[in-house]
């Protein structure tokens, strides 16, 4: 086996590697690490090659900081089979050498793999330590998109399917948005950040992500009318065979149910294009799949109110195994991205202005 990073060249054979991975492996696509660079972040695109092939890697994300330091970040990643040793000596060998080299604090890592004793292990092996904080949502909620859309129906709550076939009563539509509707979508973002009051990032983030991501009908943006007013809106992506919600933004009309349409409308849409799952993106770190007593849980903020509403589509809870940290330089600065202070609305705004 052999490691090193790809070039632009490579664009192709990196993205290939991705669409056959098991999870919505978006965040580490080449046009991903693109967006990203457009805020402020370098990309590293690093690969285990055995015979040719890429058989593991990671996309690693490195932001500045004041005083000569970084941050090092693979989001959902790495990818592949980077579990087995060889691969991941080679892997985390050269993420680490490189991470030092630009200053890193620390290495942030997200898998998409199951928490399990064997990996824990693993990761203890190499260095990295278990983080309290996830970027990216430790627990989701998966639908099977491998079957008829009644089937796909008949397992949400009653209560979904009953506010679904209202809203043609209630006089909603969805159509497909454009780049022209971004400014009423985002409006509705704002909106909704100021009514559940979570961090929303500025006009440049949410436009450079869509100019990015929807190329080849890679992304849909679905939008929500009643009485020629948007309402509501969702943004849904595809990479390879899985779709994933990414954003979604809503003003308060009493009486209607615009959100559970547009999320029907995004699993039909990821339907069409060919894609086995839909990820509805993030639910509450707390929920465990194998626990039914968390999945009752009635609590308020943060993921909690979504969670009440994604759980009405599928009770196929997904946890995987979360955020990893290995700290080269312990200090103020990793302290103050790992302290337990950081919680909820905090990280949000840390993450938002990391991307400033």
């Amino acid at each position: 086996m052999q490691v090193a990073c790809l070039n632009a060249n490579e664009r192709i054979l990196w993205d290939t590697f991705l669409t056959d991975q098991p999870f919505f492996a978006r965040l580490q696509s080449w046009a991903w690490g693109e967006f990203k660079e457009k805020l402020g972040w370098t990309t590293y695109r690093v690969a285990v090659r055995d015979n040719g092939e890429i058989v593991a890697g990671a996309q690693m994300l490195i932001k500045p900081l004041p005083l000569g330091k970084s941050v090092a970040y693979v989001p959902r990643g790495p990818a592949g089979r980077w579990y087995h040793d060889e691969a991941a000596h080679l892997l985390f060998g050269e993420l680490k050498c490189i991470a030092r080299k630009n200053g890193a604090v620390f290495l942030k890592i997200e898998p998409a793999i199951d928490d399990t004793p064997e990996m824990q292990a693993l990761l203890k092996k190499y260095q990295f330590r278990k983080s309290r904080m996830n970027n990216q949502p430790k627990s989701t909620i998966l639908l099977n998109l491998n079957q008829e859309q009644d089937e796909i129906l008949s397992q949400m709550r009653k209560t979904t399917r009953r506010y679904i076939r209202r809203t043609e009563k209630e006089g909603i539509t969805v159509r497909f948005g454009t780049s022209e509707d971004l400014p009423a979508y985002l409006d509705l973002m704002g909106l909704t950040g100021k009514r559940k009051r979570f961090s929303v990032r500025n006009q440049k983030y949410y436009q450079s992500e869509w100019e990015a991501l929807s190329t080849g009908q890679q992304g849909a943006l679905l939008l929500a009318c009643h009485r020629d007013q948007v309402i509501a809106a969702r943004v849904i992506y595809r990479f390879g065979s899985h779709a994933a919600e990414f954003h979604a933004g809503s003003r308060v009309v009493p009486g209607l149910h615009p959100n559970y349409l547009l999320a029907w409308e995004g699993i039909k849409w990821a339907q069409s294009k060919g894609c086995l799952t839909y990820d509805m993106w993030g639910i509450p770190d707390e929920i465990d799949p194998e626990n039914e007593e968390s999945k009752k849980i009635e609590r308020r903020g943060g993921l909690w109110g979504v969670y009440q509403f994604k759980r009405g589509f599928s009770t196929n809870i997904i946890s995987y195994i979360g955020a990893y940290d290995c700290i080269f330089i312990p200090s103020l600065y990793y302290f103050l991205f790992n302290s337990g202070m950081l919680r909820g609305r905090w990280w949000e705004h840390v993450a938002a202005l990391m991307d400033r």
